[in-house]
């Protein structure tokens, strides 16, 4: 999990414009097996930036001092930001250009482009308007499932120092983790609510937890 974990909030970050090779490259094999797992208890908003400060843990945040598999992952990331807003004014973003990005030839999960809206809001739909499972073996917890929805929907927002925040507001078109070991998943697990990209780390909002890395 330390390993990997500063790659799967990237990989929220990317999910939503339907490209899942950074997660591919951290975790390894990707397959589609839905794992049959309940889903966590939904619990009261979380500000992560509150919760999760630098080095420590809180009851509602896991700290993990993580070590990402790609060392250009911070070059990345502030491409993927640029790329953002570069079409701000354009209304959307080809699918083709976020694949270029990332060096991946195919996306698994069929994404078209990202519709772009007003304050920063965006919207993604699969080409075949199904559910992609991507399935992943992770050090430490096990098997791993990225479970993207036809239509996702949120918001992407710059904030100081080259940062963004993404806001998943519905539920129902936001990606979830979902752990194939039950307590795991009621302890992290559930639908993706925000991610926070900083300066110095980076911080997942789940429907359970705060999640929070050094990159």
């Amino acid at each position: 999990m330390n390993k990997g974990f500063a790659g799967t909030v990237g990989a929220m970050a990317l999910a939503l414009v339907g490209c899942s090779d950074l997660s591919d490259m951290i975790f390894g094999e990707v397959r589609t097996t839905r794992l049959n797992v309940t889903p966590p208890p939904v619990t009261t908003e979380l500000d992560c930036r509150t919760e999760c400060k630098i080095g420590a843990e809180t009851e509602n945040c896991l700290y993990l001092n993580a070590s990402v598999s790609r060392p250009d992952y911070k070059t990345r990331i502030a491409a993927f930001r640029a790329l953002f807003n570069a079409h701000a004014q354009d209304a959307s973003i080809p699918h083709a250009e976020v694949l270029a990005l990332f060096d991946s030839p195919d996306d698994p999960c069929r994404r078209g482009e990202v519709l772009l809206g007003q304050d920063g809001a965006f919207t993604n739909l699969s080409t075949d308007s199904t559910h992609c499972y991507l399935s992943y073996k992770a050090p430490l917890v096990g098997e791993l499932m990225l479970d993207v929805p036809p239509k996702i929907t949120g918001a992407i927002i710059d904030t100081e120092a080259g940062g963004f925040d993404i806001r998943f507001d519905k539920p129902e078109e936001a990606v979830e983790m979902i752990f194939a070991k039950q307590a795991l998943n009621n302890d992290i697990g559930g639908k993706i609510v925000a991610v926070n990209v900083l300066a110095n780390r980076v911080l997942l909002r789940t429907q359970t937890m705060c999640l929070a890395s050094a990159i």
